[in-house]
């Protein structure tokens, strides 16, 4: 996945920084762009509090080798192509119990992971 060519197709876009860079959200809409979070790089976490992720063309969140925190019950992923995407180490931590539906109405898939990504509740 080539997520730093996506940089205007993104509500949110977290390109690899060059030093750690933390992000907190809260209560914000992640809506009705090709992507609506993009999150890159080791030193990259981003926490979203009661956020939604809707309406996205590709992915409600897209993760390469960051962490994601999730957190909230108004958090929800959903209606895109990809729910949340963790690529190439990136880990999501759901902060929600598994029964809670934070991803839901996806056409490809609801939680995808591939190369070392892990998405998690906890």
């Amino acid at each position: 996945m080539d997520l730093k060519a996506l940089g205007g197709f993104c509500a949110l876009n977290l390109p690899t920084p060059v030093q750690k860079t933390t992000v907190v959200a809260t209560n914000c809409d992640f809506a009705d762009s090709n992507y609506g979070a993009v999150v890159e790089g080791s030193l990259t976490v981003a926490t979203f509090n009661d956020c939604i992720f809707s309406a996205n063309q590709e992915d409600g969140i897209a993760g390469w080798e960051s962490t994601v925190h999730l957190h909230g019950e108004a958090t929800a992923v959903h209606s895109g192509e990809c729910g949340i995407v963790a690529d190439q180490n990136c880990k999501v931590f759901i902060h929600l119990p598994a029964d809670h539906g934070t991803c839901y109405n996806n056409g490809w898939g609801d939680r995808v992971t591939s190369r070392g990504g892990a998405i998690t509740n906890v």
